[in-house]
C-alpha cells in the first residue's frame, strides 16, 4: 500500500499530506451498535490540484437511487435472489496514478513519511480511483456497465445485475447459485464482507 521513506527522499517543494485516525460507531436503524470502525485518513484538502490529483478525476459514479428501487422491484416481481456485499477497505484496493506523499505519527510518537502506492481515505481522487478499480473488476468477471447508469452492471443476458454505492454492492439474479458464482469471481480480486440477504442499504432498512 505504501513505501516508507525518509523526508530527504521526498522531492523538494512537495506538499506532504498529513494523516489522522477517524473512529466511527456505526449504528443500526434502531439505534443499536452494528460495529466500530477505525480508518487512517489523509487530509486531502492539502493536496495540490494537477500535481497530486486531477480536478476532472475526483468523481465516483454510483447507482442512482431510482436504480436501487427498480432492482428490488425486478427481483421481487420475478422471485429472484437478492444479496448485499461490502468491499473490505475498498479505497485501499485502488492504485494511485499520481505521486502522493503523506506523513504519519507512529505508536512511538515519531513522524514517518510514506509514498502511497494505493489510495487512502480522504484523498481527493480516492473515490474516483476506487470506481475505476471496481469497474475493471466487474468487467473481468463478465459484467457490462449500463449505459443509463454507470454505477450499475449487468451480464450480457440480463440474468445478473449488480448496483454499486461506494463500497456497497447489491446483486440480483434468478438463483442463489448465480450470486455464489459472481461472489467467488469478485473475491479473486478483493475481499467481500458477505452481508447476505439485503437488510439495510443507503440508510433504508428492508423487511
Amino acid at each position: 500500500m505504501f513505501t516508507r521513506l525518509s523526508k530527504s527522499d521526498i522531492p523538494e517543494g512537495t506538499k506532504i499530506v498529513d494523516t489522522k485516525w477517524v473512529y466511527v460507531i456505526k449504528q443500526k436503524t434502531d439505534g443499536t451498535i452494528e460495529k466500530y470502525k477505525a480508518r487512517k485518513v489523509g487530509r486531502g484538502f492539502i493536496q495540490e490540484a494537477s500535481i497530486s490529483y486531477d480536478t476532472d478525476k475526483i468523481y465516483a459514479q454510483m447507482m442512482h437511487p431510482e436504480t436501487l428501487k427498480i432492482l428490488l422491484v425486478i427481483a421481487l416481481h420475478r422471485g429472484w435472489a437478492i444479496r448485499q456485499w461490502d468491499v473490505v477497505a475498498a479505497y485501499l484496493q485502488a492504485t494511485l496514478h499520481h505521486e502522493v506523499y503523506v506523513s504519519n505519527i507512529n505508536e512511538q510518537g515519531e513522524v514517518e513519511y510514506w509514498k502511497l502506492n494505493k489510495a487512502l481515505y480522504g484523498l481527493k481522487q480516492a473515490g474516483h480511483e476506487w470506481f475505476k478499480t471496481l469497474q475493471k473488476i466487474l468487467q473481468l468477471v463478465g459484467l457490462e456497465q449500463c449505459i443509463g447508469d454507470e454505477g450499475t452492471y449487468t451480464s450480457s443476458n440480463g440474468q445478473l445485475i449488480i448496483g454499486s454505492h461506494v463500497d456497497d454492492l447489491l446483486g440480483i439474479a434468478p438463483t442463489e447459485t448465480d450470486l455464489d458464482k459472481v461472489e467467488q469471481s469478485v473475491e479473486k480480486y478483493v475481499e467481500l464482507d458477505k452481508r447476505g440477504k439485503l437488510s439495510k442499504l443507503l440508510g433504508m432498512e428492508l423487511t
